[in-house]
C-alpha cells in the first residue's frame, strides 16, 4: 500500500493527503506507521511530504512542498498560495522571508482574463494566455489522466480531449524541483518521458511541449532561473533573428499534399512586414533572369493559385508559402509490416488480422536467473527491492538486414524493383530480460499470476532501464519484459555519430529500427504463446507452502496501443494469455460476443471481458479455482 500512495505522490509534486490513502486502501494506523519511519513527513494536519524529499529539501524547496501539501490536503477550489509562499511555489527568490508559514487565500479575482485557479504556474497560465489570443478552443486546465481502472495516475497542464492533443509547459524550474535524491537532470528528463510516454498510450493523444522562449514573441525574454527571475524584456539588446516553431495538432494523412501560408504578418509597431524577396518575386509576378528561380515559378504559382482560388487568401497577404507531401502508407509501413508478416509466417502465423495465436512460439534460450538475495556481479545494478527474480534470456529472430545477426551499422538490401530482399539464413539471438515482483508472492495463499508486459527504453537507452519499472510492477502485479531498442539503443552510438557526419548513413538506424520492432513483437509473442516463456521453469516461483512451484506468467493485459498497421502485432492485441494452476495450461480466447473464455485441460470456465478491450486481472484470479 505504502508503494502505491509513493507512487501517487510521485505523479503531484511529492506530496499526499489523508484523503489519498483512503482512497488507496491505506488505514490510519498504517498511515501513522509511514510517517514514524520517515517514509512521509506530516506538515500539517491531513498533509505529508515524501520523506526522501523533504530531508534533501533547502528551506525555499520545504516551504514549495509544504504550501503544495497544505493545499492539496484542503481541496477548496478558488484557494491559492500567497505572499511567500506563491514565491516558492513559481521557484523564485525568497529573499530571507520566513519560511515556516503558509500563505493562502480564497477564491482569487483573476488578475488577467485567462488565469485560473488549477494552473500550478506562471508558465502555464501564459501557456493559456497564449492559446486564448491565438483564438484557439479554451483547453482544460491541469486535466486528470486516469488508468483502464479508473486511477488518477497524472495530470497534464491544457488539454483538449475533444481533439486528443494535451499541452506541458516545460522550464527549467521545474525539472530542477522533480530531481530526487541522487538524481542527475537526465534522469528526470527520462521519467518525464515515461510520464509521457504512459498518457500517450492511455488517451492516445499527442503531446506539445512549450517552453519559455515560446511563450514569447521576441528573444528579449529571459528564463527564471538561479541568476534572478528573468521575464520580458529582461535583456531588451537580444534582438536577433529567432526561429519561427510551427506545431501540426492533428497527425497528417498518408499521401496527401499540404500547404502551410504564412500571411498578415506584422511588426511591433503594427506596421505589415514585407515578404522576403525569394517569395515575393512569385507572389508579385516579378520575372528575373535567373533560371534557377524561373525553373520554380510553375510549382510556387500553383502553391499560390491554390491559396487565392481554393482558399480565398487575398495574394497580396501572403508573407510565405510552401507545400508538402506526405508519404504514402505503403512508403512509411511497408518495409516494416513486410519483414512482421514474414516473421511470423515463419512460426506458422499467416493470418495477423484475425488476433489469433496461431502457429509455434519462437525459441528461446535463459542464460541467467537471479533471485532477491543473491550475490551480485561487481559493477551490476541489484535487484530493486520490490522484484522477486530476474530472468536473462535471449530469443532467436530472423534477421532481415544485409549482415547476418544484424548488427549496428547493417541496412536493408533492395532488389531491382525496390523491394527489400534478405538471405532467409540469416537470424540473431536477441538478449531480453524479464523482472519479476515479489507481488506474485504476497500473501499466504498460492502464487498469484501476473500480468505481463513489454517496456520499451527511450533514445540510446538500455533494456537494464526496465529496473525503473520496479514499483509500478510491484503495483500493477506485473512482469515487464525489455530487450534493447534495436536502431534506437547505446549499442547504435557509433552509427548516430555516423550518420551526424553523414545523413546518408541514416539509413542504417532507420532499417535496424525496424528489426527491432521485429524483435520486441518476437519476445511479446513468446511472452503469450500458450507454450511459450510462460512454460519455462525460469517463471515459476515457490510461495514456501511446501507445493509445487507454480508459473507466475498470467494473463497479458490487452491494451491497443494505437491504430497504426503496424501495431496489429503489437503484444497487446494478442488475445491468448496463459497461466498455470491445479487445472493445468488455460487458454484464453475470444468468444463470438467479445467475452473472453478460458479453456483448462479438466474444464471450461468463462469470465467477461469490457469492451475496451482491457483485462483486468482480478475476475480471472477468481477463476482459477483452488489450489
Amino acid at each position: 500500500m505504502s508503494d502505491r500512495l509513493l507512487t501517487l505522490a510521485a505523479t503531484q509534486w511529492e506530496v499526499v493527503s489523508t484523503a489519498d490513502a483512503t482512497r488507496l486502501d491505506v488505514d490510519p494506523n498504517a498511515l501513522a506507521e509511514l510517517v514514524r519511519a520517515g517514509t512521509l513527513v506530516r506538515v500539517r494536519r491531513g498533509a505529508y511530504v515524501v520523506g526522501e524529499q523533504w530531508a534533501a529539501a533547502s528551506p525555499e524547496r520545504r516551504l514549495d512542498l509544504r504550501t503544495r501539501a497544505v493545499l492539496h490536503a484542503r481541496a477548496h477550489p478558488g484557494e491559492a498560495a500567497t505572499h511567500q509562499s506563491a514565491l516558492a511555489v513559481h521557484g523564485l527568490p525568497l529573499h530571507g522571508v520566513a519560511t515556516d508559514v503558509v500563505d493562502l487565500v480564497g477564491q482569487v479575482k483573476r488578475g488577467m482574463r485567462q488565469t485560473d485557479p488549477a494552473s500550478e504556474s506562471v508558465g502555464e497560465t501564459r501557456a493559456r494566455y497564449l492559446v486564448w489570443s491565438q483564438g484557439l478552443p479554451a483547453p482544460e486546465v491541469n486535466y486528470p489522466i486516469c488508468d483502464e481502472y479508473g486511477r488518477e495516475v497524472a495530470r497534464v497542464d491544457l488539454a483538449w480531449p475533444a481533439y486528443g492533443v494535451f499541452l506541458e509547459f516545460d522550464g527549467k524550474v521545474k525539472y530542477e524541483r522533480l530531481l530526487r535524491p541522487g538524481e542527475s537532470a537526465a534522469d528526470v528528463v527520462f521519467r518525464e518521458k515515461q510520464r509521457e510516454d504512459m498518457i500517450c498510450r492511455l488517451t492516445g493523444w499527442r503531446c506539445i511541449r512549450l517552453i519559455w522562449a515560446e511563450l514569447d514573441s521576441n528573444p528579449t525574454s529571459v528564463d527564471p532561473g538561479d541568476d534572478g527571475p528573468g521575464g520580458i524584456n529582461a535583456n531588451p539588446g537580444n534582438t536577433g533573428p529567432v526561429n519561427l516553431i510551427i506545431r501540426p495538432a492533428r497527425n497528417f494523412d498518408f499521401g496527401e499534399r499540404y500547404i502551410v501560408a504564412l500571411r498578415n504578418l506584422r511588426n511591433a509597431d503594427d506596421q505589415p512586414i514585407e515578404a522576403p524577396i525569394g517569395f515575393r518575386v512569385y507572389r508579385d509576378d516579378d520575372i528575373t533572369d535567373q533560371p534557377e528561380v524561373e525553373s520554380r515559378r510553375p510549382h510556387m504559382e500553383s502553391i499560390i493559385d491554390t491559396l487565392t482560388g481554393k482558399a480565398g487568401v487575398d495574394r497580396k497577404s501572403l508573407y510565405m508559402a510552401w507545400d508538402f507531401t506526405v508519404a504514402s502508407e505503403q512508403s512509411v509501413t511497408g518495409r516494416a509490416t513486410t519483414i512482421r508478416d514474414d516473421a511470423f509466417a515463419r512460426l506458422g502465423d499467416t493470418d495477423l488480422t484475425n488476433r489469433t495465436i496461431e502457429g509455434d512460439s519462437p525459441d528461446w534460450t535463459i542464460t541467467r536467473v537471479l533471485d532477491q538475495g543473491d550475490p551480485i556481479p561487481p559493477g551490476e545494478r541489484g535487484l530493486p527491492s520490490q522484484i522477486a527474480r530476474r530472468v536473462e534470456g535471449t530469443i532467436n529472430v530472423p534477421c532481415y538486414l544485409d549482415e547476418d545477426g544484424c548488427p549496428s551499422g547493417a541496412e536493408f538490401a533492395h532488389g531491382a524493383n525496390g523491394d527489400i530482399t534478405w538471405n532467409s539464413s540469416y537470424d540473431r539471438d536477441v538478449v531480453f530480460r524479464c523482472e519479476i515482483p515479489d507481488s506474485v508472492l504476497a500473501g499466504d495463499g498460492p502464487v498469484a499470476p501476473a500480468a505481463v508486459g513489454i517496456y520499451g527504453h527511450g533514445l540510446l537507452g538500455t533494456q537494464s532501464q526496465l529496473t525503473g519499472q520496479a514499483a509500478i510492477a510491484q503495483q500493477e502485479n506485473t512482469i515487464w519484459c525489455a530487450m534493447d531498442f534495436e536502431g534506437f539503443a547505446e549499442q547504435d552510438l557509433g552509427t548516430v555519430i555516423a550518420a551526424l557526419a553523414d545523413m546518408s548513413n541514416f539509413k542504417q538506424l532507420a532499417d535496424r529500427m525496424q528489426q527491432g520492432y521485429v524483435n520486441f513483437m518476437y519476445l511479446g509473442r513468446a511472452l503469450i504463446h500458450p507454450d511459450g516463456l510462460a512454460t519455462d521453469a525460469a517463471f515459476a516461483m515457490d510461495n514456501g507452502d511446501g507445493s509445487e512451484p507454480r508459473q507466475c506468467a498470467g494473463v497479458p493485459r490487452l491494451t491497443k496501443w494505437s491504430d497504426s498497421t503496424f501495431a496489429t502485432a503489437a503484444v497487446s492485441f494478442f488475445p491468448v494469455g496463459m497461466c498455470r494452476n491445479s487445472f493445468g495450461p488455460c487458454a484464453f480466447d475470444f468468444g463470438p460476443s467479445r467475452p473472453v473464455t478460458m479453456n483448462c485441460a479438466s474444464g471450461k470456465r468463462s469470465c467477461s471481458m469490457p469492451m475496451n478491450g482491457i483485462v483486468p486481472p482480478s475476475p480471472i484470479a477468481a477463476e482459477r479455482g483452488p489450489k
